[in-house]
C-alpha cells in the first residue's frame, strides 16, 4: 500500500500547502521533513529510526508536543495530539488516567456548564435553565486539562468514605463570593444530599425573603425543602418572622447533615468548618430556586 512523503522544504518554503508524494519504500522518510496528516496537524520528523519507531513533533501547536509512533500512524494520520481542545475548551493531556471514567463525565459536565451560560445565544448555543446559573463562573486553567482534573479528583475521593455517591461542589468554600471558580483550591467533593439541602427549591415569591410566601393576603408561610418535599414551617404575622423561622431551620439542617456525614468520614473536616460557618440571607446565597428558575 502506497503511503504519503512530503516535499523537501527549505526554510523559505516551511508553511507553504503542497500535494503529497506518493511512495513504496519507507527510505523515502527523512529526518526534518514535515507535512501536514489527514487530521489537520503538522509534524516535523525528527528521528526516523526504523518503520516502528519514527520520532516526531507538532507544529503551530498550542502545546509543545513531541512522541515516537510507527510509520503506519503517520500514513493513517492516526497521531493523536493530546492537547487538541475540545468544543468547551477542555482537552486530555497526558498522564495515567483513562477518559473511560465517571469523573471524566464530571469533568465534561463542569465544562459544559460554564461555557454554555457565558455563551448563551451564540452560534444556536441554548443554556438550559440550570446552566444559566454559571454565568458568573470561572473554571481555573489546570482544570481545562482532564488529567490534572482527574488528579485531584482521584487523590481527594481516596480520603473519603467509598460507600457514598460524592458530587462536585464549588459553593461551600466560596459561599458569600459573587464570582465562584472551579479549582483545586475551591472545590470539593460531597454527598448528593448536603449538595442538595445548599441549593433551596422553596418556592418563593421574588419580593419576598427566600423560604417565605404570602398567604391570604394577610399571612406569611414559611416553608423549607428535604428530599425534594416541601416542610411546612407555619404561619407567621411578618416576612421577617417567617424568613427568621426558614433561616434557623436551614442552618439547622446543613449542621445536622454536616455532623452527620463527617462522622461517617464522607466529609472532611475543612468543610465541617465550612459548612457550620454558612448563614442564610433573605435573598439567597449561593444558588436559589425560584420557580423552576435558579438564581
Amino acid at each position: 500500500m502506497k503511503g504519503m512523503i512530503p516535499m523537501r522544504h527549505s526554510s523559505r518554503d516551511r508553511g507553504k500547502d503542497e500535494f503529497p508524494i506518493y511512495f513504496d519504500s519507507y527510505q523515502h522518510m527523512y529526518n526534518g521533513t514535515w507535512f501536514r496528516m489527514k487530521n489537520g496537524y503538522t509534524v516535523r520528523i525528527l528521528n526516523f529510526i526504523d518503520k516502528d519507531n519514527v520520532e516526531i513533533e507538532f507544529l503551530n501547536v498550542e502545546f509543545p508536543y513531541k512522541t515516537t509512533v510507527s510509520l503506519n500512524h503517520i500514513k493513517n494520520s492516526g497521531v493523536r495530539y493530546p492537547f487538541e481542545r475540545n468544543r468547551y475548551g477542555g482537552y486530555c493531556g497526558i498522564g495515567p488516567y483513562s477518559s473511560n471514567t465517571s469523573y471524566r463525565w464530571v469533568w465534561e459536565n463542569m465544562l459544559a456548564r460554564v461555557y454554555t451560560s457565558h455563551h448563551d445565544g451564540e452560534n444556536g448555543i441554548k443554556a438550559s435553565r440550570k446552566n444559566l446559573s454559571y454565568y458568573d463562573t470561572a473554571i481555573d486553567e489546570s482544570w481545562y486539562c482532564f488529567q490534572t482534573f482527574a488528579d485531584w479528583y482521584c487523590k481527594y475521593l481516596a480520603q473519603l468514605n467509598p460507600n457514598f455517591q460524592y458530587e462536585l461542589d464549588k459553593d461551600i468554600l466560596q459561599w458569600n463570593f459573587e464570582q465562584k471558580i472551579y479549582g483545586p483550591s475551591t472545590c470539593c467533593l460531597i454527598p448528593h444530599e448536603i449538595n442538595v439541602v445548599l441549593i433551596d427549591s422553596s418556592n418563593s415569591q421574588k419580593d419576598l425573603p427566600i423560604g417565605v410566601e404570602l398567604v391570604d393576603e394577610k399571612y406569611f408561610k414559611s416553608t423549607g425543602t428535604t428530599n425534594g418535599k416541601h416542610v411546612y414551617l407555619g404561619l407567621f404575622d411578618s416576612a421577617e418572622k417567617a424568613f427568621e423561622t426558614y433561616r434557623n431551620w436551614r442552618i439547622s439542617k446543613i449542621r445536622e447533615l454536616a455532623d452527620y456525614y463527617f462522622s461517617m468520614n464522607a466529609i472532611t473536616s475543612e468543610i465541617k468548618i465550612a459548612l457550620y460557618a454558612i448563614d442564610i440571607s433573605p435573598y439567597g446565597n449561593g444558588r436559589r430556586i425560584i420557580n423552576g428558575w435558579i438564581n
